[in-house]
C-alpha cells in the first residue's frame, strides 16, 4: 500500500529506537517517549482521513480480488 510510509513501519522503528534511549544524557526522558508515541498514534489515526482526502485509493491484490470473486458466486 502507498500509506505505509505515512503511519506503519516508521512507527515501529521509531517506538523500539525511543524503548532502548537510557536516562543517561537525556534531559526528559519521560517527555520524548510520550511525544513519539503521540506522533506514531495521530499519524496512525490520520492515515485513512488523508487518503480520503487526497482521493488516493488502497491498492488492491490481486490475490483480493480472485478471493472476493469466487466467494460473491
Amino acid at each position: 500500500m502507498r500509506h505505509s510510509a505515512y503511519g506503519g513501519l516508521r512507527g515501529a522503528v521509531a517506538f523500539a529506537l525511543i524503548a532502548v534511549l537510557k536516562d543517561e544524557g537525556i534531559g526528559n526522558l519521560p517527555l520524548l517517549k510520550t511525544t513519539t508515541l503521540f506522533v506514531i498514534l495521530f499519524t496512525g489515526a490520520t492515515t485513512k482521513p488523508l487518503l480520503n482526502y487526497l482521493r488516493i485509493r488502497k491498492e488492491v491484490k490481486e490475490e483480493a480480488q480472485l478471493f472476493h470473486l469466487i466467494n460473491a458466486k
